[in-house]
């Protein structure tokens, strides 16, 4: 086996064989999958405003809600609402 896999695997069992260790592991672990679901959801919220910005633009040049949902993948409903606004 190759020597720095059996290191990795020594330092996990170390890890995995004190609870308090195991414990700050799985801390560590949730807190980098929870930022990275923080990213993910800003992300998201980022590309919609983005969307919403350009139907309000194509609504406020003339175009019919049906070519500006086909065209931002917004949902029709939605983009009545941003029209009542």
């Amino acid at each position: 086996m190759d020597p720095s896999i059996r290191e990795a695997l020594q330092a996990v069992n170390t890890y995995m064989s004190n609870p308090q260790k195991r414990r700050e592991y799985k801390l560590r672990e949730k807190a980098i999958r929870d930022h990275f679901s923080s990213l993910n959801f800003a992300r998201e919220e980022v590309r919609l405003e983005g969307k919403l910005k350009v139907a309000g633009a194509m609504l406020n040049q003339g175009f019919s809600p049906e070519t500006v949902a086909q065209g931002t993948a917004i949902p029709i409903n939605e983009l009545t609402k941003l029209l009542e606004q």
